[in-house]
């Protein structure tokens, strides 16, 4: 046997030689794509796994916040549909004060009867009218626009216990809002319209401004004594409430030109008289006028007096 190789194991050692550098080739190519993929995985699964498990968990909760919240988006959106009137918007103001049967025995006029006031109520729900609260006032008078073509404001003076026994209860039943202006009296308060009941009234969509301190003549006092009835209710009811009062409610519709200025150097946006009248911008931001509910007056009657 010398050392010369066979035919046969000259051509197994050239086919070996042949075939190594593709295993080598192969090789790479597999171990590059090996750490390709490795590097994939790795920037990329964290990333999936957000979209594919994190996003349901996420979406789910959004899903119960929206539904909680999905009534008061729909109410303001409905709300926030305003028309722009190309002439000054006028609208009613109705001005209550006792729900009640002549509560004081005096004869006065200053009240209706619960019958009167449920049928009113009822007649202004079928007529199709949208009742305003404070801000919504505001700005149908400052934008000359309106969130319905039958607005209306109900407006109830003083503050008293049957606003919350009889007058509430029937707001709710036909789903229309108010206004109370209160007057802050702390004895007042406690005796007609506790800050209980206030709170109750305010959550359920009452608004409360106010009718000063004492509910004195403005006209007749000082003008300290005009700063401290309008600035002292405006602070007990920013605070009671946790609002910015805007509106003022002259007692007895009594003011005068110091009146309106100390009302608008506290704050105040707007303030309603006793005067007769649709309000409207052209009256003036501080003596807008109102319409008187005296007894008598059937649902009917008022649809007919607003112009329906």
């Amino acid at each position: 046997m010398s050392g010369r190789k066979t035919r046969g194991e000259i051509r197994k050692r050239s086919k070996k030689k042949k075939v190594l550098p593709f295993v080598l080739i192969l090789c790479a190519l597999v171990l590059g794509t090996g750490v390709y993929a490795g590097q994939m995985f790795f920037f990329d699964k964290p990333e999936t796994k957000k979209v594919t498990k994190s996003e349901p968990k996420q979406t789910t909760e959004s899903t119960k916040k929206e539904a909680a919240s999905t009534k008061p988006k729909t109410e303001e959106s409905e709300q926030a549909a305003w028309i722009e009137s190309e002439t000054p918007i006028l609208f009613p103001t109705l001005m209550y004060h006792h729900i009640a049967t002549d509560p004081t025995g005096s004869g006065n006029t200053l009240f209706v009867t619960k019958e009167e006031f449920a049928d009113q109520m009822k007649a202004l729900k079928e007529a199709g009218y949208y009742t305003l609260n404070t801000d919504e006032a505001l700005r149908v008078l400052t934008e000359n626009k309106k969130p319905a073509e039958k607005i209306v404001w109900i407006t109830m003076d003083d503050g008293y216990a049957n606003h919350y026994d009889t007058a509430f209860p029937i707001l709710q039943e036909y789903g229309l809002k108010a206004t109370i202006n209160l007057i802050m009296d702390p004895e007042r308060i406690s005796q007609n319209l506790p800050e209980e009941r206030v709170l109750e009234m305010k959550n359920a969509g009452i608004d409360f401004q106010s009718h000063t301190v004492n509910h004195l003549d403005l006209s007749s006092l000082s003008d300290e004594q005009i700063h401290e009835e309008l600035a002292q209710s405006k602070e007990a009811l920013d605070t009671l409430l946790n609002q910015d009062t805007k509106l003022l409610c002259y007692p007895a519709g009594r003011f005068d030109e110091r009146v309106e200025a100390e009302a608008e150097k506290v704050g105040y946006k707007l303030a309603v008289t006793t005067n007769p009248g649709f309000s409207g911008k052209e009256d003036g931001m501080y003596s807008l006028t109102r319409v008187r509910m005296l007894p008598g007056v059937s649902g009917e009657q008022l649809l007919s007096s607003l112009g329906n």
